[in-house]
């Protein structure tokens, strides 16, 4: 649903993250984009708030860092 929702790496970064990316999935949405998902907060080295703007059914996340 919609809001905010904070992902845990589950293996912290010893140093820092660099980068974090993000894309959502809703099934059967076949007209194309008509969601989007950001990030809240800045990521530190265990954790990254995103905020969704309307219903999706999952996100992919990816995290890079040191």
């Amino acid at each position: 649903a919609a809001g905010s929702e904070t992902v845990t790496f589950p293996i912290p970064f010893p140093n820092e993250c660099l980068n974090v990316t993000c894309t959502d999935y809703a099934s059967g949405d076949t007209d194309g984009i008509t969601s989007a998902t950001g990030i809240k907060t800045l990521p530190t080295r265990t954790t990254v708030i995103f905020t969704c703007y309307s219903t999706v059914d999952t996100f992919f996340w990816q995290a890079i860092g040191y």
